[in-house]
């Protein structure tokens, strides 16, 4: 494997796991806005 098939498999990978990172971090905060919103709603 030449170095440019190899920088550009490494950026390929970055770009998923960026992409990965940002659905996590975006479902994680809905998970608990959610879970924020059912306790509020509770209480009042």
């Amino acid at each position: 494997m030449n170095g440019i098939e190899k920088n550009r498999l490494d950026l390929a990978y970055k770009r998923q796991l960026c992409f990965l990172n940002f659905i996590l971090i975006v479902g994680v905060g809905s998970v608990i806005s959610l879970f924020i919103g059912l306790i509020i709603s509770r209480q009042n």
